[in-house]
Order: C-alpha cells, then sequence, then structure tokens
C-alpha cells in the first residue's frame, strides 16, 4: 500500500530507510545542519565547535522530548475524546485531531519514538482514509489512541521490539477487516 502523499517523505531528507518485516519503513534523516554548510567553507561561515553544538543542542531536545510531546498528547487526548463521540469529520475536533497526530508523527520519529510514528501513521491513515462508522470503527479509532498513549506513557523508545512490530501489524490487520467490512 503507498501511503497517502502527505505522508511521503522527501527523499532529499533521507540518509538511509530500510523496511522492516512489519512492513513499517525505517527512516534515517540527515544531519541538515552540517548538508546546508558542507559545500562552504566551514571556517568562514561557522566553526566546527559551534556545528557541534547545535548537534548537541538537538540531542538535548531528544533527552527533554518526553516533557516536550506531553501538551500535544494532551491536545490529542481532548481532541480526540471529543471526536471519537460524534465520529464526525465535519468538526473543530477532527482538524486538531488530524493536526496533533501529524505534529506526533513528524517528531516522534525524530527523537527516538519510530514505535509512535508507525502508529500515528496508521491512526492518520484510518481516520481519514477508513470509513470510521464501521461497526469496529470506534473501537479501531480507541485502540490507536491506546497504543499511541501506552507508547509515551511506558517511554518505548526505539521501535518496540517484537511486541512493537506485532502491535503495527495488528493495526494494519484491523484496517483490513475494516476495509472488508465496507465491501
Amino acid at each position: 500500500m503507498t501511503p497517502p502523499e502527505e505522508l511521503m517523505i522527501d527523499a532529499d531528507l533521507v540518509e538511509d530507510s530500510k523496511t522492516h518485516s512489519s512492513g513499517a519503513t525505517i527512516v534515517k534523516g540527515k544531519n541538515l545542519i552540517k548538508e546546508k554548510i558542507g559545500s562552504v567553507s566551514i571556517s568562514s561561515v561557522i566553526t566546527k565547535k559551534e556545528i557541534d553544538s547545535a548537534q548537541k543542542n538537538i540531542e538535548k531536545v531528544k533527552e527533554s522530548y518526553d516533557q516536550i510531546i506531553r501538551p500535544e498528547l494532551e491536545r490529542f487526548k481532548k481532541s480526540f475524546e471529543l471526536f471519537v463521540e460524534a465520529l464526525d469529520k465535519n468538526t473543530e475536533h477532527y482538524v486538531e485531531l488530524c493536526d496533533a497526530i501529524l505534529n506526533i508523527k513528524g517528531s516522534a520519529g525524530m527523537n527516538d519514538y519510530p514505535l509512535a510514528t508507525e502508529i500515528s501513521r496508521s491512526f492518520y491513515v484510518f481516520l481519514t482514509d477508513e470509513d470510521i462508522h464501521q461497526p469496529r470503527g470506534r473501537e479501531i479509532l480507541k485502540l490507536h489512541s491506546n497504543a499511541l498513549q501506552l507508547v509515551f506513557k511506558q517511554k518505548m523508545k526505539g521501535s518496540g521490539g517484537e511486541i512493537g512490530n506485532q502491535l503495527v501489524q495488528d493495526l494494519h490487520k484491523l484496517h483490513n477487516l475494516n476495509r472488508a467490512a465496507t465491501t
């Protein structure tokens, strides 16, 4: 399945990527700071010490990501609770929920939470592409929400190992079951 265009990653930003046996794509982003100044004489624009300092600051953000992401998770949780009551895509709660999911998806992988990125991607695809009004729709949305919140509550960095892989596979199976119910 090809992801929707808004979920596609610009190839210029990717240093390396590989597809896991679960079907999840693991992407390693380029070091954009060094890349942007690589063609310029470093000493004439910025020193190596300044570059290293900037990279250390990026790493510090990763260390405090659990605190940084909390307000976004709260916004996600609140908008999800309001949206899932009515399942109406013509509300501000839907827009807010989509925005929160995309923000989490975009920041999680860069901060050592690729499992959260995969769950967010699955959640967004289901929310925007699937018929959420099928009998299992609300349940599938809740499973995505619970899984995403659990990843951050348990500080599950990385892919989550076998459990994380199985979780992503199970979410994909639920998408397929829902699709089968609509045909």
